[in-house]
């Protein structure tokens, strides 16, 4: 799961700013031990969640922060 979230990280950092980011959801999947799990992004103002797709159960929360300045996100990770 850490590797999957230091991608979106960089991605995100590359890519976005907080503007584009709040109240958006982003859906993708991920290899969680050989079986695909298909998984929710769920940005709020300044919470991201993690949400199991197939049984709606949370992953991780995390805040987040955008500067648009230099195009950064920074996530702290509150649970998960």
């Amino acid at each position: 799961m850490k590797q999957l979230i230091m991608l979106f990280v960089f991605a995100a950092s590359t890519t976005m700013v907080s503007a584009q980011l709040q109240n958006t959801k982003w859906k993708g999947n991920i290899d969680a031990g050989g079986s695909p799990l298909e998984i929710v992004f769920d940005f709020g103002s300044d919470t991201l969640t993690v949400i199991n797709n197939g049984d709606g159960s949370t992953i991780e929360t995390l805040t987040y922060e955008a500067a648009s300045a230099d195009s950064t996100v920074t996530f702290k990770k509150i649970t998960g």
